[in-house]
């Protein structure tokens, strides 16, 4: 089971392998989006940022490597939504979101 976590918003996704991963996940972005715009709202506006363990997790397997850090963020800056996420087959209706 391969599973991706965006840390700025709390969304998330699997699959069996990390291309249905990546798969689920852009299903599941895309399905929130869709959402949020079909509700008038900003996309991903009422999602908070992943919990703390996440980021964390996110600093212990990128310790020391500044190199690969650097590469994985480069081009995003503070209003970016970084596509590291949990792969899931879904569908806008399934995308669970607080209105």
């Amino acid at each position: 089971m391969v599973v991706a976590q965006a840390l700025e918003r709390d969304i998330a996704a699997q699959g069996r392998t990390y291309d249905e991963a990546k798969v689920a996940f852009a299903r599941t972005l895309f399905g929130q989006f869709l959402l949020d715009q079909q509700l008038g709202r900003a996309p991903f506006s009422t999602i908070a940022p992943a919990p703390a363990r996440y980021w964390d997790a996110w600093r212990v397997a990128t310790a020391g490597r500044d190199h690969l850090r650097a590469e994985l963020m480069h081009g995003l800056d503070e209003t970016s939504i970084p596509a590291f996420m949990i792969p899931a087959s879904t569908t806008a209706d399934a995308v669970h979101a607080d209105p």
